[in-house]
């Protein structure tokens, strides 16, 4: 595990941090990429990246404040609601904006799921947060002296919750991507946010670091977030559906 991948002069990047830019960069170019026959142009990629930027700072400033308020711990930059707060917000500005939101973010869906798949399987693996509860399992992972995962855990072995999402989402991806299915419009990103929703609702009663509302804890954000987006996923996977069989 490396929480900080290298030092200039004094400044440190962090591992979570330095990943969750790397691939909001790459994503953005990848995306404007195959999104141009469309009538996606530059000024509303611009529009994308202030609404994603807009996104994680507000996300930021909500954790911050409910930490001065006592009612929650350390704000902390949870990938998942993130990414769901921002593809919403991003579909109603594509709507206002009068573009093809279904072929949109079926061309955003596996790009989502492999960004989720590099943040959790690199840099929450490499930060050692979002560890897992003890486990004696072969596959069971000790974390080193200085990582959050030792500061609660010591030596012990945990899931390594990190790679269990990363993988799964991995796979999520490649299937969003390659798989040769014949979907409307649309339906091939409802699918994957589905999926997604679905292996992290499954994972999150492994998290060590946190209580599951799955595993008799309290309600996380995030599962909050997965929840609703199953939901209305699912919802709208039918509605299409029913519509379409009229």
């Amino acid at each position: 595990m490396r929480p900080v991948l290298f030092e200039i002069q004094g400044f440190a990047a962090p591992a979570y941090g330095t990943t969750m830019v790397v691939l909001f960069v790459a994503g953005l170019l990848l995306l404007r990429r195959q999104v141009r026959t469309l009538g996606v142009d530059d000024g509303h990629m611009t529009d994308l990246a202030a609404i994603a930027a807009a996104t994680i700072l507000s996300w930021v400033g909500f954790g911050m404040l409910l930490a001065r308020l006592r009612l929650a711990g350390s704000p902390h930059l949870n990938a998942l609601p993130v990414l769901a707060i921002g593809a919403f917000v991003y579909l109603a500005y594509l709507r206002r904006q009068g573009l093809p939101a279904e072929p949109i973010f079926d061309a955003i869906a596996p790009i989502a799921a492999f960004a989720l798949a590099a943040q959790y399987g690199i840099g929450t693996w490499l930060a050692g947060t979002a560890f897992g509860k003890p486990t004696d399992l072969p596959w069971g992972v000790s974390f080193p002296s200085g990582s959050p995962a030792y500061r609660v855990n010591g030596p012990t072995p945990l899931h390594p919750v990190q790679l269990y999402l990363g993988i799964s989402f991995l796979v999520i991806a490649a299937a969003a991507q390659f798989a040769p299915l014949k979907l409307k419009a649309g339906q091939r990103a409802l699918m994957t946010f589905i999926a997604i929703a679905v292996v992290y609702l499954l994972i999150s009663p492994l998290r060590g670091n946190t209580t599951s509302l799955l595993a008799g804890g309290t309600p996380r954000m995030s599962e909050i977030v997965a929840f609703f987006v199953l939901f209305y996923c699912s919802f709208m996977a039918w509605r299409r559906r029913a519509t379409a069989a009229l």
